[in-house]
């Protein structure tokens, strides 16, 4: 896998977000969010499939791009193996079934629709990372070494296909903050705060991706959505391949 900036990525996700508002099931009503099961059917040509992915549910979604079997579990708990074939896309069950975790979900079939789309246009060659998988883990999402450069670019292109520039600013506009956001802070702004929750379920994304990207895109001055009383904590910052330098 090649090292992306982040501005490599966001020029993908320019290219892939642009040919879905381009698919005729949008010539009469342009698409104002990106429906993350319409882009991996019709414009990436994937499938997606739901079971339980482990016994603790930490796994959210897997894929591999070439043919392998992994084991998934049914709604009894039995062990399954299920093939994958290449262009198919597997998701933890529960997401599906939990409107709550509609934001969730969402980002975790785009960060495996990133996976596929980043190894079309850089595939791998050594013949032992052929049948590789993707796994997206709850657990260690917050926690991944900047090291791991593959997850980090999926993570990044999912961000930045399922809130493409153009459609976060018509989100600003719709619930009324043209100018983006100077605090965000749920106590000390809460009209501000019902406006930027009524963004993330426009644009069916979680709070706290939402906040992410609006700073990414100097849109969001000051984030504090985890931070309301402002109490100081350590935060964890991870920097692009172009930031940090070489390793």
């Amino acid at each position: 896998m090649a090292y992306l900036s982040r501005n490599d990525i966001e020029d993908i996700a320019v290219r892939f977000t642009n040919d879905y508002q381009r698919l005729s099931r949008f010539d009469d009503f342009p698409a104002d969010w990106i429906d993350p099961h319409i882009f991996a059917h019709d414009l990436c040509g994937l499938n997606i499939d739901y079971y339980h992915l482990s016994d603790d549910r930490s796994i959210l979604g897997l894929t591999a791009q070439n043919a392998v079997g992994v084991e998934v579990k049914d709604d009894q708990d039995n062990t399954l193996i299920y093939y994958l074939d290449g262009k198919t896309i597997l998701i933890e069950k529960a997401l599906q079934e939990d409107v709550k975790q509609q934001g969730r979900h969402n980002f975790t079939v785009m960060h495996e629709v990133s996976h596929q789309i980043l190894g079309w246009l850089f595939p791998t060659l050594p013949q032992r990372t052929t049948c590789r998988i993707h796994y997206c883990m709850a657990a260690k999402r917050q926690h991944r070494s900047i090291t791991d450069w593959d997850e980090w670019q999926a993570d990044t292109l999912a961000s930045a296909l399922l809130m493409p520039v153009n459609l976060v600013k018509t989100a600003l506009n719709y619930v009324g903050l043209n100018d983006g956001i100077d605090t965000l802070n749920r106590i000390k702004n809460p009209a501000v705060y019902s406006c930027f929750c009524k963004m993330a379920d426009f644009l069916g994304v979680s709070k706290q991706a939402l906040a992410i990207r609006l700073k990414q895109l100097g849109l969001l001055k000051e984030n504090e959505l985890r931070n309301p009383h402002g109490r100081r904590k350590a935060v964890l910052v991870f920097m692009d391949k172009e930031e940090a330098g070489d390793i």
